[in-house]
């Protein structure tokens, strides 16, 4: 499954290298790979949400490869992270915290 490979990988160091069995064209072949750190990317751009909604309040980031990986998530999500709230917001009523991820609003992925 992905969340077995995604696991075997969290468990190895950065600078170790991962050996994969690959199956290609009915061939198995091995390949060798150096783990390293998710890419940087763009600095992630923290926005501080306003207005007559129930996100008002909530300091949100991209969720790059990188953040994910600094919040010990899963690389491959996609979506925005709550970073912080304002304690006396629309936010918090609803419940919004540091670390949820929206993935999803009205059914549209967040992407």
């Amino acid at each position: 499954s992905i969340e077995a490979l995604d696991y075997r990988m969290a468990t190895l160091s950065i600078g170790s290298k991962a050996s994969f069995a690959v199956l290609s064209k009915g061939q198995q072949a091995t390949m060798e790979i150096p783990l390293e750190r998710a890419p940087e990317g763009a600095k992630a751009t923290e926005v501080t949400l306003h207005g007559r909604s129930p996100f008002a309040g909530a300091k949100v980031a991209e969720l790059s490869p990188r953040l994910a990986q600094k919040l010990g998530l899963r690389t491959d999500l996609k979506g925005v992270t709550v970073v912080d709230i304002n304690r006396d917001s629309p936010a918090a009523d609803f419940g919004f915290q540091p670390g949820d991820i929206v993935r999803e609003v009205n059914g549209t992925t967040i992407d």
